[in-house]
């Protein structure tokens, strides 16, 4: 092989190696160049952060459990006790007619009386009022029994027997203050039924948002009072030893899971209104309020919220880990 390497030959080889070198050292430097070209000047819209790519792709897809809910209600708040935030709202300031809702602030008022009333007794006058709920003449009952018995039936005969027992007129006007006192000014109570005054003025009113503040200060402090409107029935006797079968005015109570209490209102001027406490979880309470409704319409309004309320709570829990 060695006998073929002639000079000029050789001499050819060498070259060609030497070229092929160059070459190669030329590409070599080329391509240097242009990297560090590439890097001293990147393009900052095409750059890729990989972590973050990443993390938005496993960041799941929001869908408000809101978004869909359709209500009758004119005003509707779903207020969440935990973060004391606002979860769904619909015109929460709108100052409504209350109808029963009202025996709320009657039942605070009377557990928070300076006056020290143990017993009620129900007067001809008291039963005078609209509505029949099963209540007697002169009958007398511990005003605690009369309170559970006044909720669940949302008996006017009731109410109006605690407001006389408690001096009538002035106990309207502790309500009223009792109302102020709470911070919520939209609230003002011209009876302590609920009942339409007339044909143009309620026997009380008040935004969707302060009776979810309401129903959050009733269940706070006089849970044990509200826990009878988590049944569809219950029975009560009386101090006389009658006994009274009461039914829930809420026939959705025992439908929603977690319910710690709620109160009913219907009337003319009101129209259905349904205000509820409920437990979405290990003491996780939400209140929810419907004002303006209509009758039937109340209850599929709170159940379409109850729903739409556990999907968010789910999604914020779920976010918060």
């Amino acid at each position: 092989m060695w006998n073929n390497l002639k000079p000029n030959n050789l001499l050819q080889r060498l070259n060609s190696m030497e070229t092929t070198k160059v070459k190669k050292i030329v590409y070599g430097a080329t391509l240097m160049i242009g990297l560090i070209i590439f890097f001293s000047f990147p393009d900052n819209t095409t750059k890729i952060n990989v972590k973050e790519v990443v993390a938005e792709e496993s960041k799941p897809t929001y869908i408000d459990p809101f978004k869909d809910v359709q209500l009758e209600a004119k005003a509707a708040y779903v207020y969440d006790f935990t973060t004391g935030k606002a979860l769904f709202q619909k015109n929460p300031d709108q100052v409504l007619p209350l109808a029963s809702i009202t025996k709320v602030m009657t039942a605070i008022t009377a557990l928070e009386s300076s006056t020290d009333v143990k017993n009620v007794v129900v007067t001809d006058q008291s039963l005078s009022q609209e509505g029949d709920s099963g209540l007697f003449g002169n009958e007398t009952w511990s005003l605690t029994n009369l309170l559970k018995y006044t909720l669940l039936v949302s008996s006017n005969d009731g109410a109006a027997a605690v407001a006389t027992a408690f001096n009538g007129s002035s106990f309207i006007d502790s309500m009223n203050a009792k109302a102020v006192s709470m911070g919520l000014p939209s609230l003002h109570f011209n009876n302590e039924s609920g009942l339409d005054v007339s044909t143009t003025e309620a026997g009380g009113y008040g935004s969707a948002k302060d009776v979810a503040k309401l129903m959050h200060y009733a269940m706070t402090k006089h849970q044990d009072i509200f826990e009878a409107t988590r049944y569809e029935t219950m029975s009560f006797a009386s101090e006389d030893e009658f006994t009274h079968k009461g039914v829930n005015t809420s026939p959705i109570a025992e439908k929603i899971p977690g319910l710690v209490g709620g109160k009913t209102g219907y009337s003319v001027l009101a129209g259905g209104n349904l205000a509820v406490v409920v437990d979405m979880g290990i003491q996780h309470p939400v209140a929810i309020v419907v004002l303006g409704s209509s009758y039937e319409g109340r209850f599929q309004d709170v159940e379409n919220l109850v729903s739409a309320t556990i999907g968010a709570i789910s999604v914020n829990e779920y976010n918060a880990n």
